[in-house]
């Protein structure tokens, strides 16, 4: 169709969506709207993709013929963890990713967190300390379900190690590489519209404890008082990538 409207002259906007036509049709309705307002306000599309290439786009949906599985490839994971003891937010880097696979016939939720390491400057027992942290994936599950009204649910957890790198400040850092003892378990647990799969509103959000530091050294004691402990709070919003043009 992008061929033959584009070799009768027509300026064609062709996006491809990271996913299938539940999480596509939300993400890409505020495009499709504001683009007819635009022409219905007179706005001509000058610029199109008809002169883009590329190969034909591949689909992302998942093939038919079995389970109706809903695949979130690297989406963007935003959000942040409140350091309870600590008094600090730590903020999601750039680059943090959700892989799952949703499957909506057997109702269940499989994936991961991809977290970079990254820079943050806390206070540790009062003194300014630049700490070099990372999470390790261990693996997400629950359950999801999508009822005949089109509300979603999600119940599971998300389970990473903590690991404290290194810290320092003004550039020097020092080794630690200590990390919590047992895995953090952050539940993942969502009830409402399934417009905010691919609307971005899909938020998960609550409190968590951070078991005891191990393999910490000389810093163990003062890590561990400072990092351990219930009562800390987190919030993970799951956002789509954006469309390619193609």
């Amino acid at each position: 169709m992008k061929k033959r409207y584009c070799s009768r002259g027509t300026a064609v906007k062709f996006d491809v969506y990271p996913s299938e036509h539940i999480a596509t049709q939300f993400q890409a309705a505020p495009n499709v709207t504001k683009w007819l307002a635009d022409r219905f306000d007179g706005k001509p599309q000058l610029v199109g993709d008809c002169l883009n290439i590329l190969p034909p786009p591949r689909s992302t949906a998942n093939p038919g013929g079995g389970d109706f599985v809903v695949s979130l490839n690297k989406w963007l994971l935003k959000g942040g963890l409140q350091l309870k003891t600590l008094g600090e937010t730590v903020l999601m880097p750039q680059g943090s990713t959700f892989t799952a696979d949703t499957d909506l016939t057997a109702r269940r939720l499989d994936g991961s967190l991809a977290v970079p390491t990254f820079l943050e400057h806390l206070r540790v027992i009062g003194l300014p300390v630049q700490v070099r942290i990372g999470l390790k994936s261990q693996g997400t599950s629950g359950t999801v379900s999508l009822d005949d009204a089109g509300r979603l649910a999600v119940h599971g957890k998300a389970l990473a190690t903590v690991e404290i790198v290194s810290a320092g400040e003004l550039g020097v850092h020092i080794p630690v590489g200590c990390r919590t003892s047992e895995p953090v378990e952050f539940p993942l647990d969502f009830e409402g519209p399934v417009s905010a799969l691919g609307g971005g509103g899909l938020t998960f959000s609550g409190t968590t404890a951070f078991p005891s530091l191990t393999d910490c050294g000389l810093f163990g004691p003062a890590l561990s008082l400072a990092f351990s402990g219930p009562g800390n709070g987190y919030t993970f919003t799951v956002v789509p990538p954006a469309p390619e043009s193609y």
